[in-house]
C-alpha cells in the first residue's frame, strides 16, 4: 500500500543516511590529511578511530542504499 506518509519517511531517512555518510567520509579524510591514508603509520588511536569511522561508514552507506531502493520500489507502484 502507498501512502505520501511512507514515501515522505523514506525520502527523510535517505537525507539522514546521507548526511552520516558525508560526516563520516569527512571524519577519514581528517584522518588520512593527519596521518595519511597508510593505516601502517597510523597511532593506535588513529588506527581505532579510522576503523570505527570505515565501519560505520560502511552501514550508513548500506542503509542509505537500502532506503532508496525502497523508495524507487514506492515511486514504480506509485505510478
Amino acid at each position: 500500500m502507498h501512502t505520501d506518509e511512507y514515501e515522505i519517511a523514506l525520502y527523510k531517512e535517505v537525507r539522514v543516511c546521507e548526511s552520516n555518510v558525508r560526516m563520516y567520509q569527512r571524519q577519514l579524510n581528517a584522518l588520512d590529511a593527519r596521518s595519511g591514508p597508510n593505516t601502517a603509520v597510523f597511532g593506535d588511536q588513529d588506527a581505532g578511530e579510522r576503523k570505527e569511522a570505515a565501519e560505520a561508514l560502511a552501514r550508513w552507506r548500506t542503509r542509505k542504499d537500502e532506503y532508496e531502493r525502497l523508495l524507487g520500489i514506492m515511486k514504480i507502484a506509485a505510478c
